[in-house]
């Protein structure tokens, strides 16, 4: 035995008579039990708050704590930091005064009187600021009655919640005992039924048993289970098995089966068996139809898009996002799903549909090169899917990796030739090349924008003049071969046609422009040479700084193309375009029709709104919604793009020196002018085109700041003169004659009147231009003129034929605005009373002082006679298929209702209610005609908002959100509506409709209406110039703003991307905006003014070697670079 009685034990060996091993002090001792304890009671407090365990120091239990150093250990590990720790010469504080507290605790506690402004960020407090701790009293908190406990299944670190409940305790929902074997998925048991589905109960036999045959126990595998069940259900679809978690070698009761369903939803604590058996029940639906009929597209859909629900209940966790994994692992399972199914339908349309959906699940699972190899493959398979060759044609732009200039150019032109042989196909019918010749519409203008963004201005706008050039002034031998052989290109014409083009004569848009049709190669007569302003960019110090400048000079002077015979540089080959560079581009019309399209298309190359055409055309709304298009932002000066966050910036001690109203102008913006919104999207109509200055959303307002000082994507001269000589020339008729008018108006209104009268000398019966003219001087401030025209107009049109009375409701319309704007509201109302009168007489009219006292009541015969006369000629209108008239006549119609109930809204929007019900019952649900009908009287609740002494703004909420619910992208309604919210400072509903109306995703094949990026531009203008006061700041703008460029329809949007990083660069956020523009460049490979914007904002960020590491990006892409630097380059490598 050893010393210590103990058998068998060695002696422990000798100690070694080292300093470093002599007996620690008493104090040392103390010390080390002091920080001993100090580790176990911050182990305890750890545990407790991150684990929701007892502390190490339960309630009750005496502070004081007995340590024997002698003979105990701790039962906790001491860390590293402790270990060293112990061997420092810390003056040691006694236990005692330790553990009760009677530490000086100054330091400990304090009162945070400023704030942490990362909380408004994050959105809570920073965990890790302060000190762990952990809560006694079992929920209670001081103060309150005791029945009120912290409800901890409903707390979090952002909130404590309180049970309302006396008799409940916190601490029976998820923090029991066996709360563990809750959270460990137990799965549930039901009674096994046999095949008729009752339990057990024999049909044949003539008793029912109370207790069943005597059972033997049994093992049960896996394996048999999956097979027997995949017997039972007689499918063997690998997504229809039922995958088995049930371990092997389980004894259990074979009268009892596990629940359907997956283990997650088997659990206590996940979906409810119900839900379970619902998903497996529509899962073997879906598969069931998909047998029956392989070639039914709906059904394959319907089995592709329950893929979501199943990965919903397959997850074991209840995380709100879906990580990447998850959705790889679902796109391949869809994938998979898509390729059977295009190899099981038959219909074009169908597989068209289906490639198009794997083709969007391909971007979550493949890679770039994988899916340009894909898209290859399936238009060499399907060369004449013209859906599919449009968004071959979106990847290709945008797809950063492969991006190169001319092969992009090369995709559309491939494309345009193979459109080309399918409409000469024998066959084809006038509608089916109608529609083929709209996607070529479609893809020019798709190509001349590239061109345009990628710094090829000339070539973009000589294919527009080539086009229209060939299209309107083809000479009179021609014509006749236009609408022949399927849209083929005769040979002698084109011949013809190069030999215009190469003498340089002056084209359309040009000074001295004649046309095509008035070409005599013995009489040409060369346009004069012109020369470019001399280049002043030299080698200096900040050579980034100088070529920008440069750069942008040389891109404005070279948006018309030149001649040979210009003096420009030589080493600038695409100054001059040839025939040679738009022969594929030229394409005929099949019918007459093509023709407005034409306009159409070339108004949105220039960023204008479409024209208002008499049956309109969603095509052109199609368009003006397309991401790749509108791009107007792109162009917008800097001075006009800071009204986006003009009110955000504004600071309290600004606001301070302001009075009243110009503080309520800052905090709420849209209460004063709703009119103002950068990009526009809704129906003209002549109250637009004509509009004042603050009286009515004016149509040109927007492109008149894109264009200032003739900055912007096209030469204002050019478009003016463009369509100066296509008026002319009679193309587009009336409603393209009046929009020449309103934009002439907005830019000479010093020469508008002379056109305008020079215009109605060559159509002496168009109603039309007669209202423009009225327009005209009512805006140049000549009411008396104004009204003279309407009433000579009015008298004259009863002697003419029917159409041309039918068209007089125009000027009955522009009449009774205009008096209601200068405030004659009695007057209006007798001058509508006349709409029966078969001469107008306005000299025998009362004094307008006694009208306004005598006013006429709803009982009267007149104004049932007005109003049955305006119910006639609506009827009328829309007999003969004249939806525009029709609106108008509605308009007139509650006006009058409005103006006889002494301006009651009630009441006009009873009259209003009922005409949209009969348009939609007569027309398209969601027809131009109606939308005009929306904004009509949308102008109606603007103008009682403001003119009625008061009014109950529930009702002008409500029907703005009806028009919003129709026709979300239209900024009429979205401005109005956020105008009214602004003035009572109720702002939450504008969010509300924003998220759960406007910003909404496709709707599908079937949809109602299609994502746009017009919405999200209005998102980022309302959010911005809500103030800090009601909840918006930096962080919720950013939030907007990614929540765009996350959408399909923001993700390639090259203004959106550019509005986004001059956000973050007024800001001060340089690093921030260094991010977005290399994100935007990216997305917009082809967008040379988003390379631009880092050399002219980011060169004190980005560093000389970076900025030219870009540059040569550019050359790499292939973008129009007009000085070149690699000379300059090779200079500084060399020195």
């Amino acid at each position: 035995m050893d010393s210590d009685g103990l058998p068998g034990r060695k002696p422990p060996p000798p100690v070694p008579k080292f300093a470093s091993f002599r007996p620690k002090t008493t104090s040392a001792v103390q010390g080390e039990a002091n920080r001993v304890v100090d580790e176990l009671v911050s182990a305890g407090d750890r545990g407790s708050s991150s684990n929701g365990k007892s502390s190490s120091f339960k309630k009750g239990r005496s502070p004081h704590v007995e340590v024997n150093t002698h003979r105990s250990r701790p039962r906790t590990r001491l860390s590293k930091t402790t270990k060293r720790s112990a061997d420092t010469s810390v003056p040691a504080q006694p236990l005692q005064e330790e553990i009760s507290g009677k530490k000086d605790s100054s330091n400990i506690y304090f009162f945070d009187e400023v704030g942490d402004p990362q909380n408004l960020k994050y959105g809570s407090p920073n965990r890790g600021a302060f000190p762990p701790y952990f809560r006694a009293g079992a929920g209670g908190i001081i103060g309150l009655a005791r029945h009120r406990k912290i409800d901890r299944l409903a707390s979090d670190h952002r909130a404590v919640v309180l049970s309302k409940n006396p008799h409940a305790s916190s601490t029976n929902h998820g923090k029991l005992a066996f709360d563990k074997v809750n959270r460990k998925q137990v799965r549930k048991l039901q009674k096994r039924l046999n095949g008729n589905g009752n339990e057990g109960i024999d049909p044949t036999a003539d008793y029912v048993a109370v207790t069943g045959p005597k059972k033997r126990k049994m093992k049960y595998s896996a394996t048999s289970d999956s097979s027997s069940s995949s017997t039972r259900d007689g499918n063997n679809h690998y997504r229809l098995k039922e995958r088995t978690t049930e371990p092997v070698d389980r004894e259990f009761d074979e009268d009892l089966s596990y629940c359907t369903g997956t283990s997650a939803s088997d659990s206590e604590g996940g979906p409810s068996s119900t839900f379970a058996d619902k998903v497996q029940q529509r899962r073997v639906e879906l598969s069931t139809k998909i047998d029956s009929d392989p070639t039914c597209c709906d059904a394959w859909l319907a089995l592709i898009d329950y893929q979501d629900t199943i990965l919903v209940l397959d997850r074991t966790s209840n995380r709100p996002k879906i990580t990447k994994a998850e959705t790889q692992s679902i796109a391949e399972v869809k994938i998979s799903i898509y390729e059977k199914a295009i190899a099981m339908v038959e219909s074009l349309a169908d597989k068209e549909h289906l490639i198009l959906g794997m083709m969007d699940e391909g971007k979550n699972l493949w890679e770039s090169k994988k899916l340009a190899s894909k898209w290859r493959a399936l238009i060499q398979r399907y060369p004449s899917s013209v859906i599919l060759w449009v968004k071959y044609l979106d990847f290709k732009q945008s797809d950063f990796s492969s991006f190169r200039y001319e092969e992009v150019r090369t995709v559309y032109l491939d494309c345009l030739k193979t459109l080309r042989e399918v409409r000469m196909r024998p066959g084809m019918s006038i509608a089916d090349c109608d529609t083929i010749y709209t996607i070529q519409l479609y893809v020019i203008l798709r190509m001349t924008v590239l061109m345009r963004e990628a710094g090829f201005s000339e070539h973009a706008v000589a294919s527009w003049q080539a086009t229209l050039e060939y299209l309107f002034f083809k000479p009179v031998e021609f014509q006749q071969q236009m609408y022949q052989s399927g849209g083929a290109l005769e040979s002698h014409t084109m011949s013809a046609f190069e030999e215009f083009w190469e003498s340089e004569l002056p084209r359309i848009g040009e000074d001295r422009a004649e046309g095509w049709s008035a070409y005599m190669p013995q009489n040409e007569r060369p346009s004069e040479p012109k020369e470019d302003a001399e280049n002043m960019f030299t080698d200096c110090g900040r050579v980034f700084e100088a070529w920008v400048q440069s750069e942008r000079q040389k891109s404005l002077q070279s948006r018309i193309p030149a001649r040979t015979s210009d003096k420009i540089e030589e080493n600038d080959p695409y100054r001059v375009v040839l025939f040679s560079d738009l022969r594929d581009m030229l394409v005929d019309p099949p019918s007459h029709s093509g023709q407005e399209l034409v306009m159409i298309a070339l108004l949105a190359f220039c960023h204008l709104p479409p024209y208002l055409t008499e049956f309109g055309d969603d095509r052109s709304r199609t368009w003006w919604h397309d991401s790749f298009l509108r791009n107007e932002n792109l162009y917008y000066p800097h001075i006009f793009l800071s009204q986006w966050k003009s009110e955000l910036r504004t600071t309290e001690t600004e606001t301070s020196a302001l009075n009243d109203h110009q503080c309520n102008q800052i905090r709420h913006p849209f209460a004063g002018n709703p009119f103002r919104f950068c990009t526009p999207d809704y129906q003209l109509s002549s109250s637009s085109l004509f509009a004042a200055n603050e009286t009515w959303f004016a149509a040109f307002d927007s492109w008149k700041d894109e264009c200032f000082e003739d900055r912007g994507p096209v030469e204002v001269q050019w478009v003016r003169q463009t369509l100066k000589a296509l008026v002319h020339l009679g193309v587009g008729g009336e409603s393209l004659a009046e929009y020449y008018l309103a934009l002439e108006l907005r830019f000479s209104p010093s020469t508008v009147r002379k056109l305008a009268k020079s215009l109605i000398k060559n159509r002496p019966s168009s109603m039309r231009l007669y209202n423009s003219y009225a327009l005209i001087e009512y805006h140049l401030g000549n009411d008396k003129s104004a009204e003279n025209v309407i009433v000579t107009t009015i008298n004259m049109s009863k002697t003419l034929d029917e159409q041309v009375q039918r068209e007089s409701i125009l000027l009955w319309s522009s009449w009774m605005w205009a008096l209601l704007n200068a405030g004659r509201t009695a007057l209006a109302l007798e001058r509508l009373l006349m709409f029966t009168n078969h001469t107008l007489n306005t000299n025998k009219s009362k004094d307008e002082n006694s009208l306004s006292q005598n006013l006429i009541t709803p009982e009267s015969s007149i104004l049932l006679r007005t109003q049955n006369a305006l119910i006639a000629a609506r009827d009328q209108a829309i007999s003969l298929a004249f939806p525009s008239h029709a609106a108008i006549a509605v308009e007139c119609l509650i006006l009058l209702r409005y103006l006889a109930d002494r301006r009651s809204l009630p009441a006009a929007r009873s009259v209003f209610t009922s005409n949209v019900d009969m348009f939609s019952s007569r027309f398209s649900h969601l027809s131009i005609s109606q939308e005009h009908i929306h904004q009509s009287f949308a102008r109606l609740l603007h103008y009682h908002a403001t003119h009625a002494a008061y009014f109950s703004p529930s009702i002008i909420r409500s029907s703005l959100a009806e028009s919003i619910a129709l026709f979300p992208h239209n900024t009429i309604f979205l401005s109005l509506y956020t105008w009214v919210e602004a003035r009572f400072r109720i702002d939450d509903r504008v969010r509300s409709i924003m998220r759960d109306v406007v910003l909404i995703s496709d709707r599908g094949k079937e949809g109602k209406y299609q994502e746009s990026v017009m919405s999200h531009f209005f998102a980022v203008h309302t959010e911005i110039n809500r103030s800090i006061t009601l909840g918006s700041n930096v962080h919720t703008v950013r939030g907007t703003f990614e929540r765009g460029v996350g959408s399909t329809c923001g993700a390639h949007s090259a203004g959106f991307w550019k509005l986004y990083f001059l956000f973050e660069l007024s800001s001060n956020e340089l690093e921030k905006a260094k991010s977005v523009f290399y994100r935007g460049m990216k997305a917009c490979p082809w967008a040379k003014e988003l390379y631009m914007m880092a050399f002219e904002y980011l060169r004190t960020v980005m560093g000389e070697t970076e900025l030219r590491g870009l540059y040569e990006l550019m050359v790499e892409k292939e973008l129009r670079i007009h000085l070149e630097l690699e000379e300059i380059f090779d200079k500084r490598d060399q020195k």
